[in-house]
């Protein structure tokens, strides 16, 4: 299969390891820290989603890119009960990002739907912790994804979704 696959101006890429700078990219504008003015290194809980990415087959990714720039990312790692957004064993957890100057145009949601049909015959779920007042609630809700709130922390909520 080809790395790369081009609709329109967009082109899509499967993320792969040596792409260590996309993943970094992309992991900034998911864990919202443009919003927070921080720096990945200033957040070190954050490493495991996405140092190391591609070490091992289970991680799956894709990015797309506009005019030469990555646009957006969205990958999954099974970081087993290491992750924030664990629920069962066997379910990976979704990392999403889309850059600021690409939101509202529909390019999440394009990007997920091209992404959950590549993993969909890999895994039967997958998982997410998000910040509770992310305005991507609603686009994962859109997709299915179903709300876990944990009382003991107001401020993140994990997302489920079966295929």
């Amino acid at each position: 299969m080809a790395n790369a696959t081009i609709i329109g101006e967009k082109e899509y890429f499967y993320l792969r390891s040596f792409e260590q700078h996309v993943v970094r990219d992309i992991m900034y504008y998911a864990a919202s820290l443009d919003t927070h003015k921080l720096e990945l290194s200033d957040v070190k809980h954050l490493d495991l989603y996405y140092k190391y990415f591609g070490d091992t087959d289970k991680d799956m990714g894709m990015y797309i890119m506009i005019k030469n720039q990555v646009a957006a990312g969205v990958w999954v790692r099974d970081l087993g009960n290491y992750g924030y957004g664990f629920v069962k064993d066997g379910v990976p957890e979704l990392v999403f990002g889309v850059k600021p100057e690409f939101r509202d145009v529909g390019l999440g949601s394009e990007l997920l739907e091209h992404f959950f049909d590549y993993i969909k015959d890999r895994y039967k779920a997958v998982s997410l912790v998000i910040e509770s007042d992310n305005r991507a609630i609603k686009l994962f809700e859109r997709f299915g994804f179903s709300k876990i709130i944990d009382e003991k922390n107001e401020t993140i909520i994990k997302m489920y979704k079966e295929f």
